[in-house]
């Protein structure tokens, strides 16, 4: 009974995700009508319907990492493709209050600008980590400070290995903590552990 409520519901989330594609290639597809010929926008959905299924079929074929990992890149664009998309349905709407339209090329360019500067957006947050420092006081007595560095979400595999490690080191290096601890989200891919030097001494 528990196997068909998972496939049920499974299906059920499957075919909303699959009309939400629909929508977007719907309005992408007014968006590139009036500068792409016929052909060239049904290559285009071609594309955009592989890209969003790509990392589900590569799950259920148990490809593993790489090539799930390249599937979710698409997630990134889905997700924001549907607030701009909501931004731009809304913004049309209330244009027709006053009579005025939201053009073809105006919502071109807001989508592309929009997408790009997230792109960018989303690539600095994940390679330039951001140093954060608390203080908490405890109820318990301590000779002196301790200084803990906590690190997390690194998310290590396809696309964040080595360098960005060697990075945190030199981060981790120079905050000079007692001790280091490293939580949550520690691997995206089914990869050996890189190491890491750390203080002089090698961790996994």
């Amino acid at each position: 009974m528990n196997n068909w409520k998972f496939i049920a519901g499974f299906i059920g989330v499957f075919a909303i995700y699959e009309i939400l594609v629909v929508l977007m290639w719907i309005g992408l597809k007014w968006m590139i009508s009036p500068f792409v010929p016929a052909k060239v926008k049904l290559a285009i959905g071609v594309v955009l319907f592989i890209a969003a299924n790509f990392s589900i079929v590569a799950y259920m074929l148990r490809l593993g990492a790489p090539w799930v990992n390249y599937g979710n890149v698409w997630y990134f664009y889905f997700l924001n493709g549907a607030v701009i998309g909501v931004i731009l349905f809304v913004v049309k709407l209330l244009l027709k209050i006053f009579k005025l339209n939201l053009s073809q090329e105006i919502s071109l360019s807001i989508t592309t600008l929009y997408l790009l500067g997230m792109t960018a957006l989303g690539l600095f947050w994940a390679y330039s980590p951001t140093v954060i420092n608390k203080t908490i006081k405890v109820d318990k007595h301590l000779d002196k400070p301790v200084k803990i560095a906590m690190v997390s979400d690194l998310h290590l595999g396809t696309f964040f290995s080595n360098p960005q490690l060697e990075k945190l080191n030199k981060i981790v290096d120079e905050e000079k903590p007692d001790a280091v601890v490293i939580a949550g989200d520690l691997m995206d891919d089914d990869m050996v552990i890189p190491t890491l030097t750390l203080s002089g001494t090698r961790k996994p």
